[in-house]
């Protein structure tokens, strides 16, 4: 999904970009239906790349993702998905290819109950910000889906 600035427009400068959130309840991958008590955590990767990245990066920069979910049809409400995630780039490595680094990011436990959610269907999302020295950043990216469940039995 696109990210400000985005991904292989600005060869020369930074570009950005982060996949669609991805859930998981016991360490595994599950099937998008999360039952009420179900411990679960969402995570996203994000992909810089450009001939500035690595540079940009070694400065380092704080990030802040924040994971959200919005009710469908006859789910009511909107919130926080997780406590939002938060980190340096320091901590993460260069990517596989020169001026490239790809890092997940990934919230702590939580369960539907506890970020205030009721059996129904929630469209997911991220927001990620970089903030750094002398303030915050023009450096973000986002993403919407999946959709998932949240159901009383599981």
């Amino acid at each position: 999904m696109p990210g400000q600035p985005q991904l292989g427009t600005n060869p020369l400068g930074v570009g950005i970009n982060c996949t669609p959130v991805t859930l998981a309840s016991a360490g595994l991958p599950n099937n998008l239906v999360i039952g009420m008590g179900d411990s679960f955590t969402v995570s996203t990767q994000v992909v810089l790349d450009g001939l500035l990245a690595n540079a940009a990066l070694s400065i380092p920069l704080n990030y802040s993702a924040e994971f959200f979910y919005e009710g469908m049809g006859s789910a009511a409400g909107e919130g926080s998905l997780a406590p939002a995630a938060t980190g340096s780039t320091a901590a993460h490595a260069p990517g596989p290819l020169a001026g490239q680094r790809n890092f997940v990011i990934t919230s702590t436990p939580t369960t539907p109950g506890a970020q205030g959610m009721t059996p129904g269907v929630y469209e997911v999302s991220v927001v990620v910000t970089f903030t750094g020295p002398g303030g915050p950043w023009p450096i973000t990216c986002f993403a919407t889906g999946p959709v998932i469940q949240v159901s009383a039995v599981v």
